[in-house]
């Protein structure tokens, strides 16, 4: 009797067992439950090819197994699962950049960085570019076009006190947003900050103005920087636009548009609990009389959820938002459109006002080129800076940006002077297969040459501190001296 039980309990587990095997399959090919997709961006994994070399050296064999984990039935359900335990457990998020603070609040790690000074790029970097964006303002002045720049917030800012503790916030140094607003102010250069006027109403706004789970500002927070974004054109331009009423406030537990970001980015099988925030029911002035500018937006994604409210359509004369200084909206909504596709200063010069819209995570790439392209249009007799070049094209590319502030943080060395490095590396390595060099050019060549040559610099020291010169002087005057040899 009793092994007849055992038999059957043994059955019961090898039937569970085969049923667990058979399921995800069966899911997979049937679907059987409706899962639902995963939230974020992901590269599907196609499936291989069979070919007999990749067979042999098991090429084949490694990918093959990758598509079966990527497409086995319930996988979605399974890596929520997973998420929602360590999320619960332990406090992890299972999605890139993204980190749990204090009170279960989200942030995005890029914004805690450039918060305590960690992303700073140095004060040369950023003079060059202001006194640019300083040219350009003026310059536009006389065309009756104001260039703005206009500091969006930023939620480490904002919520410096839910930074976990594992980043240090007594460390912090300088950071690049604090840098550009002083020196833009010293350059008398138009600037809104947004971000400051966020933490000054932080204590005494009704309602929450950032989102526990979201990165960008809330619904209710977008409405009152429109309002102050408004009234600083209207200021700036001399002018009246329609206004914006606001006819009531829907107050919901259930979170809209970007209130809540982040946690779907996580992917969990229960949503992160959330303060009741506000949602506004807009209506704008229908007045032939006020003026409606023609007003460019080059920004982030902070400008979305301005288009989606319907705000530039019903207040300005278009809609133009260029994001990243790469795609075109409205028009990248039905077909892609990109703005290396267009005529610049022509579209430049058909505008009233031009926003350069930034967010706390990206200043260390201010307005990703469109400063650098426009100053190149009207500045004719400008020649090309081509180190500055190559460093600002590893700020705008995010994944080599981070590579470098990573090893950084491993060696403990210095951010600016590393991207200088790596940027003058590319100089030289670009430099000697061109055939077009100019002079310019080939004195920082050389003089990249004798930092890099230990025998050289030190015959250089020597002689500086023997003569009581200054070595950077020195070094250049001995490019200066190969270059006149040279062309002798």
């Amino acid at each position: 009797m009793y092994e007849l039980q055992k038999y059957k309990q043994m059955k019961i587990v090898f039937i569970g067992i085969l049923l667990l095997l058979i399921f995800p399959a069966t899911q997979k090919y049937f679907s059987i439950f409706k899962i639902a997709p995963l939230n974020g961006a992901f590269v599907k994994v196609e499936k291989p090819v069979f070919i007999w070399d990749k067979w042999f050296s098991g090429e084949f064999q490694s990918k093959y197994d990758q598509y079966l984990e990527e497409n086995i039935g319930f996988r979605n359900l399974f890596v929520r699962l997973h998420n929602q335990i360590d999320y619960s457990l332990f406090r992890r998020a299972n999605a890139e950049g993204i980190v749990v603070g204090k009170n279960d609040y989200l942030f995005e790690e890029d914004y805690i960085y450039e918060y305590l000074g960690d992303f700073f790029i140095g004060k040369e970097a950023i003079n060059k570019k202001l006194e640019r964006v300083k040219f350009l303002q003026d310059t536009l002045k006389k065309k009756n076009i104001e260039l703005i720049i206009v500091i969006e917030p930023g939620k480490a800012s904002f919520y410096p006190e839910y930074i976990p503790e594992k980043y240090d916030v007594s460390k912090k140094s300088l950071s690049n947003y604090e840098y550009y607003v002083q020196k833009s102010n010293e350059l008398g250069i138009n600037i809104l900050d947004l971000n400051k006027c966020f933490k000054l109403m932080k204590d005494t706004s009704r309602y929450p103005l950032y989102p526990k789970s979201g990165i960008h500002w809330s619904v209710y927070g977008m409405t009152c920087a429109v309002d102050t974004l408004i009234k600083y054109i209207e200021n700036i331009h001399k002018i009246d636009v329609p206004d914006i009423y606001c006819d009531s406030i829907d107050l919901s537990d259930s979170m809209r548009l970007t209130d809540y970001d982040l946690g779907n980015t996580m992917n969990l099988l229960w949503k992160i609990p959330q303060p009741q925030m506000a949602y506004p029911n807009l209506r704008f002035e229908n007045n032939p009389e006020k003026a409606k500018p023609a007003v460019l937006a080059i920004g982030d994604s902070y400008y979305l959820s301005i288009l989606s409210q319907g705000i530039p359509k019903n207040i300005f004369s278009n809609q133009a938002f260029w994001y990243y200084n790469k795609n075109i909206y409205p028009e990248s909504y039905t077909k892609s459109k990109k703005v290396d596709e267009i005529n610049l200063k022509e579209e430049i010069e058909k505008q009233d006002v031009i926003l350069l819209m930034i967010t706390e995570r990206f200043f260390h790439c201010f307005i990703w080129g469109f400063v650098e392209n426009a100053y190149k249009i009207y500045k004719p007799a400008y020649t090309e800076d081509n180190i500055y070049n190559y460093e600002n094209r590893i700020r705008f590319y995010d994944k080599r940006f981070k590579k470098i502030f990573s090893d950084t943080k491993k060696d403990n060395s210095n951010l600016v002077e590393m991207i200088r490095k790596n940027a003058e590396y590319q100089f030289y390595t670009a430099f000697k297969k061109s055939k077009n060099q100019s002079k310019k050019d080939y004195l920082k060549y050389i003089e990249w040459v004798i930092r890099n040559d230990e025998k050289w610099l030190n015959s250089i020291k020597r002689t500086a501190e023997e003569k009581n010169l200054d070595l950077d002087k020195l070094i250049t005057d001995n490019a200066k001296w190969m270059y006149m040899n040279k062309n002798k």
